[in-house]
């Protein structure tokens, strides 16, 4: 009698361990795996220039390759302080059987704006939604150093650090016709 007591107590245990097991191994077999990113911004950009933010996306496990794994992708900014958010659509850059990666740019700021864009990226990996907060806050400065150099038909020039303001005139020396 013992032994029959022994022996289906063993079964059971035998049992609940299996049991526990191949549930453990079909949850690794069928589930998603999983998904990461990386994000590249710039520092900082001049006014009027604009800012691409860089996004690489990759998976893992069971879920297979990338490819429509990753939808509805849109990143949102706005230059700090500003109420309103604008939202963009990605442009697709390349891909492989594990990584995408996608370029969001920002439109320029009008000079002589300055401040710090801030933003956002929203996305859904297998149908569920995620939100990335931007890796910094880009800043936007003012344009510095430009230089335009002009040309009259003779040997005159002037130097500009503006499209509007001269500052400098003078004559090229020992400069032929079809030099400069």
């Amino acid at each position: 009698m013992l032994n029959q007591k022994t022996t289906r107590l063993n079964l059971h245990a035998v049992g609940v361990v299996s049991c526990s097991y191949l549930l453990l191994l079909s949850t690794c077999l069928f589930a998603q795996g999983g998904g990461g990113s990386a994000q590249t911004a710039p520092d900082s950009v001049k006014a009027g220039e604009p800012a691409v933010i860089r996004l690489e996306l990759s998976v893992w496990g069971a879920g297979g390759d990338i490819k429509g794994r990753y939808t509805d992708l849109a990143a949102s900014y706005r230059l700090v302080g500003e109420s309103d958010l604008k939202r963009l659509s990605p442009r697709f850059i390349s891909r492989d059987a594990k990584h995408e990666v996608y370029e969001f740019t920002i439109p320029g700021y009008p000079k002589p704006t300055t401040g710090k864009i801030e933003y956002y990226i929203e996305l859904k990996l297998d149908g569920y939604p995620s939100r990335i907060e931007g890796i910094k806050k880009i800043k936007v400065i003012q344009a510095t150093g430009l230089v335009f150099c002009f040309r009259d038909n003779s040997k005159n020039f002037s130097v500009r650090l503006s499209a509007t303001n001269t500052y400098g005139r003078g004559k090229l020396f020992g400069a032929d016709s079809g030099a400069w």
